[in-house]
């Protein structure tokens, strides 16, 4: 969900956090990208063994990203659909950073 409205909101994000989550257009980006958000940076999280939001989704959202220019940062950890602390440590610089924008 966070991809996809992200994505479409029509005023500037200071990011866009994806916790284990996918594009429901698969492997492309969906209609009616707001130019807005272009630029705005985006940190996705996947757990390895997640067995809700399978990788491969995971995956293709963030080809699909990079391959439409977004910025994105991409990590994986070895968990399940969940949350772990390295994971919250990584949340926590990233959203330091958008703090100091």
């Amino acid at each position: 969900m966070s991809l996809f409205s992200g994505l479409r909101f029509p005023e500037q994000l200071a990011g866009i956090m994806a916790l284990s989550c996918y594009l429901p257009t698969g492997d492309v980006l969906p209609a009616e990208l707001s130019a807005a958000n272009r630029n705005t940076p985006i940190l996705q999280q996947h757990g390895l063994q997640d067995d809700v939001v399978p990788l491969s989704a995971g995956t293709l959202a963030k080809e699909a990203l990079i391959t439409g220019g977004y910025n994105v940062v991409w990590q994986t950890y070895p968990m399940p659909h969940s949350v772990i602390p390295a994971q919250l440590k990584e949340i926590s610089k990233w959203l330091l950073q958008r703090f100091e924008m």
